[in-house]
């Protein structure tokens, strides 16, 4: 892996030393052609017949000659030898010395071409500066964060020997990236976990407030908003996971969210979920840039269902007349009225979908003469609305429509009775992405490789298809597991009493399948040892199912045998909790070394033998 690595910087360093080398030859050749164009227009000899049509005035017209910045501010002449000339009528006859000077001249522009635009690329401060090349940025992403603790786990475990390739390294940087659900350490922010970004805005605008007040020392804001983070960053390991990390910034009172994302730019690896690097937007608002990284995707099978969901959207009519109200709650405020006119332009494209598009393009142009203004508060789902649909939109309309085959759209409606008896009519606007592609082709293309891990890829022809990239190194190992020895699969189509069960919407409203599935789990818990993982194809089943056994006293029996464990609809530390207790029951038990059966043999009492999860099938805890 070292010398791999060295190889690979070795090889960059070299590149860029030619690069340069070759743009100060084309910079010379330019400036001895400007000179030799200045000595012929001062020179006295009889011109070439065609009088001001000389052949290095010809040439000189040819010229298109124009100015763009780098990275740094500096100006930098681009020579574009391409100009038609053609309209200035017929070329003169020239000498055979001229025209080899002539031909000479485009192919060198087309180099200086190719050369800006690497140099356009890769940055014109990498490309001058002569210290090593930064190493790659890697994102190691999985669907869970429990999945990436597992990895963070692994590497403070393992030698970060790689780095000792990198001249001048000397330690190995990472950092998480997580949502502020997760990595909040403020008790009155965290309290309620759905509101906790809308209070954080709320303590910080606020904190804001007073410092243009001139109140630097005054109460208000939250404590923890501290900029410069010199505790943690004196404190903290090289490597940390979001319990370590929160645990210290509440000792030093300073943001983990902040920190995390500070510690972004400099990190060597990045964990972080899925989306963080397939959603655009997501990677726009995070700060996270593709370019020259490594991405690695464990438990890739979820990936073609992430970047569907990426580019797709469900709004109900009732989220977009919030969404609007919103917006009409911050375009008019303060005594004379303000109106931000990007606000504006949303506000009006979320009250014309069917005809967002001319729209959207004028709320590009005000966003573009938008500047700093008065700071107003704008709720989460309202922003998180505007900005899925004009990310969706995007996606279909961008490059001349050519995604607009992968996308289709409906509207559903759907009758319900409110509280005081009244039949009400919910309308959703869906637009589906049916093509992984649409998402994944623009991480492929500016991640420098992209690594795809799990254990259910095959076919790995139809996987690549549905991604629309040709994967030219693949890899398909032996599994751990002994398939026809340690693994048994079975299907059961009836349950006790001889109930089909058939988990149609139908069927799952009668009570017999409903208990005939209770009674069945109840047989398994007695014969089964350790944990049982039931999965359901969604929490309205699941709680339907578990409503049903609480009355019936199925539940109770159920309790005798293993402890119960649900899964939540919110996540964050308390689902992490909750895996952790179903765990711990099931290890308590392999170390007690019981006997299978659920019944003791002296008195016929039933003991506990392990554990029960309830989870949803793609919910949390898969």
């Amino acid at each position: 892996m070292e010398q791999a690595m060295a190889e690979y910087y070795q090889k960059r360093t070299q590149q860029r030393q030619q690069q340069r080398q070759r743009i100060q030859q084309l910079r010379a050749l330019q400036e001895q052609q400007q000179q030799l164009n200045h000595e012929q227009s001062q020179s006295q000899t009889s011109p070439i017949a065609g009088g001001d049509d000389d052949a290095f005035e010809l040439l000189q017209r040819s010229l298109k000659r124009f100015k763009r910045e780098d990275s740094t501010g500096t100006a930098v002449d681009v020579i574009d030898l391409t100009a038609d000339s053609s309209s200035q009528g017929s070329a003169p006859p020239t000498p055979p010395e001229t025209q080899e000077l002539y031909q000479e001249s485009q192919q060198q522009s087309q180099e200086v071409k190719q050369e800006a635009e690497d140099e356009a690329l890769l940055g014109a401060n990498e490309l001058q500066s002569d210290e090593a090349p930064a190493p790659p940025k890697i994102f190691f992403c999985s669907r869970t964060h429990s999945q990436l603790t597992q990895a963070v786990n692994e590497l403070k475990d393992c030698p970060a020997s790689y780095m000792r390739a990198i001249p001048g390294s000397t330690e190995l940087r990472s950092c998480v990236l997580a949502v502020k659900r997760l990595l909040c350490v403020n008790e009155d922010v965290n309290s309620e976990p759905m509101l906790v970004n809308e209070k954080c805005q709320e303590l910080r605008m606020e904190k804001e407030r007073r410092r243009m007040a001139g109140d630097e020392e005054g109460e208000g804001g939250c404590k923890y908003n501290q900029t410069s983070f010199s505790e943690l960053r004196a404190q903290s390991p090289q490597v940390w996971d979001i319990e370590d990390i929160t645990k210290l910034a509440s000792t030093c009172e300073e943001c983990a969210y902040f920190f995390s994302k500070s510690k972004l730019e400099t990190a060597h690896i990045v964990f972080c979920p899925y989306n963080y690097i397939l959603d655009p937007a997501i990677r726009k608002a995070v700060g996270i840039t593709l370019h020259n990284s490594i991405v690695v995707l464990d438990e890739a099978h979820n990936v073609e269902d992430t970047c569907r969901s990426g580019a797709s959207l469900e709004i109900t009519d009732n989220m977009l007349g919030r969404a609007i109200k919103s917006f009409d709650d911050v375009i008019w405020q303060g005594d004379e009225g303000f109106q931000p006119p990007a606000y504006d332009a949303v506000r009006r494209m979320l009250s014309s979908v069917e005809t967002w598009f001319a729209v959207n393009e004028e709320l590009h142009e005000q966003l573009k003469l938008a500047t700093p203004g008065k700071k107003v508060l704008l709720s989460n789902s309202a922003l998180n609305t505007a900005t899925r649909l004009i990310s969706v939109a995007t996606y279909m309309f961008s490059d001349n429509c050519k995604n607009a085959d992968d996308f289709k759209l409906l509207i559903t409606k759907k009758m319900r009775v409110n509280d005081e008896g009244e039949e009400i009519i919910d309308t959703k606007l869906c637009i589906w992405c049916l093509s992984a592609a649409v998402v994944f082709a623009e991480v492929a293309r500016n991640s420098h490789s992209v690594i795809l891990a799990s254990g259910t890829l095959s076919p790995m022809n139809s996987f690549a298809g549905e991604l629309g990239v040709d994967f030219p190194i693949r890899l398909e190992a032996n599994h751990v597991v002994n398939m026809r020895k340690q693994v048994f699969v079975g299907a059961l189509m009836n349950g006790p009493g001889g109930v089909d069960l058939l988990s149609t919407y139908k069927n799952q409203q009668n009570f017999q399948y409903q208990d005939s599935m209770g009674y069945l789990l109840l047989q398994y818990a007695q014969m089964i040892p350790g944990g049982i993982l039931m999965f359901f194809p969604s929490y309205a089943l699941l709680g339907i199912l578990k409503a049903r056994w609480e009355r019936t006293g199925i539940w109770a029996k159920l309790v005798k045998h293993k402890k119960m464990f649900s899964e939540p609809r919110q996540g964050g530390k308390f689902f992490d909790e909750l895996l952790d207790k179903y765990k711990n029951s099931i290890a308590r038990h392999a170390a007690s070394q019981d006997a299978p059966s659920g019944w003791m043999n002296d008195n016929a009492e039933p003991r506990e033998t392990g554990a029960i999860f309830l989870a949803v099938y793609r919910g949390k805890s898969r």
